[in-house]
């Protein structure tokens, strides 16, 4: 049985390629503003069980680029109206 310390590793490393993968297709806009996002999918999108997912998520909720809503789930941080990427929106529409 391999020791406790290797295990923590594995999920760490899980952890951080979750982590890494939810922000790139949040800034590639593939995860929209205001999107949920549902552990369920995102496990089965990203190839891992729920746990990494659940601690990616919490770790943008924490740097506020996740919104996390109890008994709700948690959703891309909508756009903040007058921030550039609304205003060129506006324009364009």
């Amino acid at each position: 049985m391999p020791p406790l310390n290797n295990l923590m590793v594995v999920t760490v490393g899980r952890t951080e390629k979750v982590l890494t993968m939810l922000i790139a297709d949040i800034e590639a806009g593939e995860l929209q503003p205001g999107a949920a996002l549902r552990e369920c999918a995102l496990a089965a999108r990203y190839g891992v069980s729920r746990t990494p997912v659940r601690e990616a998520l919490m770790h943008l909720a924490a740097t506020g680029m996740v919104v996390r809503v109890p008994n709700k789930g948690c959703r891309v941080k909508p756009r903040e109206e007058g921030s550039p990427a609304t205003r060129v929106s506006e324009r364009s529409g």
